[in-house]
């Protein structure tokens, strides 16, 4: 893949930097130190933004039971994943890359119409 299709990424601290905050520095330092965010599962998101199972399943309108084991899966159903997301106030965007073409980005409805 080229570098021209690659997704760009930000560095968080050349926002934080800016803020003259200790709040936001204390917790820019655990983001760092806890985990890295480029590879979190997905209790440690929920976590990381001061969610609990209980929370996160009454979102859902799940059982506790159910969003643990949903976290200990190694294979989820898109729309599970989505829902979980959601829950915790993210949006799921699945992004394609195809050799020497450009990314397509899918959508739910997409998928349910295959």
């Amino acid at each position: 893949m080229t570098s021209d299709t690659s997704p760009e990424f930000v560095n968080l601290d050349d926002y934080t930097d800016a803020i003259d905050d200790p709040s936001v520095d204390a917790v820019v330092a655990r983001m760092w130190d806890d985990v890295h965010l480029h590879r979190m599962g997905l209790a440690s998101v929920r976590e990381a933004l001061g969610f609990t199972q209980t929370d996160l399943a009454a979102a859902m309108g799940v059982t506790q039971s159910n969003v643990a084991q949903a976290e200990r899966r190694k294979d989820l159903l898109v729309s599970t994943l989505a829902r979980y997301l959601s829950a915790i106030g993210a949006d799921l965007h699945l992004v394609v890359h195809f050799e020497g073409r450009p990314p397509v980005e899918l959508t739910l409805d997409e998928l349910a119409e295959a």
